[in-house]
């Protein structure tokens, strides 16, 4: 939820990166007190579509609704592999992520 709030409340100043910045540190202590006693409730619109993107993503992959496959790279070392996500939508990055690493694709990230 963090991160979700974090990047909502980034993406409001308008690619001004110093505002943002400026924005997300006065604002953090309120956000993890609320995150802590109320989950995230004052925050909600910022992280329920990341979250739901999220899950639905994720669902997507633990369904096989979503694959991955391996090709090699063009750019590169000729040894180089890519995995390649097949699926009917953009996946969440969050979900990419954790598929990626449960189906040992991806050795040395972690959970």
């Amino acid at each position: 939820k963090l991160d979700a709030i974090l990047e909502g409340i980034c993406q409001e100043q308008n690619s001004d990166e110093a505002r943002a910045y400026d924005v997300c540190l006065k604002e953090l202590p309120n956000i993890l007190h609320n995150i802590l006693h109320e989950g995230g409730a004052m925050y909600e619109n910022y992280w329920k579509t990341t979250l739901d993107h999220a899950r639905a993503s994720y669902d997507a992959i633990q369904s096989g609704q979503s694959t991955f496959e391996t090709t090699k790279s063009s750019f590169g070392q000729a040894s180089d592999s890519v995995i390649v996500s097949v699926e009917p939508f953009a996946l969440s990055p969050f979900a990419l992520h954790r598929g990626l690493v449960e189906q040992n694709l991806w050795p040395k990230a972690q959970r």
